[in-house]
């Protein structure tokens, strides 16, 4: 089975986590991100939720992926508020934490510009923090703390 940072992936999961791998031409990219950096407040709560399987050091929002470093990155570092429209969903053979930020969708509109790729319909922020363990997320009560990122770096 295919490994991403510690994962096992489910095929599914390797079609849409392999795009951090390779970019929308197939050739190799990168990804700009911004690492999570409280991740161990995320990781109480997911162990709160019952979530056993965590990788907190590898934690982070994809920004876009791009196959060329002429990029800008925003060196700031990015503080998400604690808010009720938050979601836990499934994403590709993974749970994620989805939260809105017009700030990151800027920033995502801002590389495509630039020539950034992706590979999806829409930029949804979100934090991947567990593989999928068939579980009913109706009974997840989303994070609702601060979120806090670091700048802009290609991943």
């Amino acid at each position: 089975m295919p490994r991403w940072r510690g994962y096992y992936l489910q095929p599914v999961s390797l079609t849409l986590m392999g795009t951090l791998l390779t970019a929308s031409s197939g050739s190799p990219g990168r990804a700009v991100i911004r690492a999570l950096d409280n991740a161990p407040a995320l990781a109480a709560w997911a162990r709160e939720e019952g979530f056993r399987d965590l990788r907190p050091s590898f934690w982070h929002v994809t920004v876009i992926f791009s196959s060329h470093s002429m990029l800008t990155l925003d060196p700031d570092a990015l503080q998400i508020e604690p808010g009720l429209s938050r979601r836990v969903e499934r994403m590709g053979g993974l749970i994620t934490l989805c939260f809105p930020s017009p700030v990151l969708v800027a920033r995502h509109l801002v590389h495509r510009q630039s020539g950034g790729a992706w590979d999806f319909r829409a930029y949804r922020p979100h934090v991947s923090f567990t593989p999928d363990d068939g579980r009913n997320l109706r009974d997840v009560r989303p994070f609702d703390g601060m979120l806090m990122f670091g700048p802009e770096i290609l991943g």
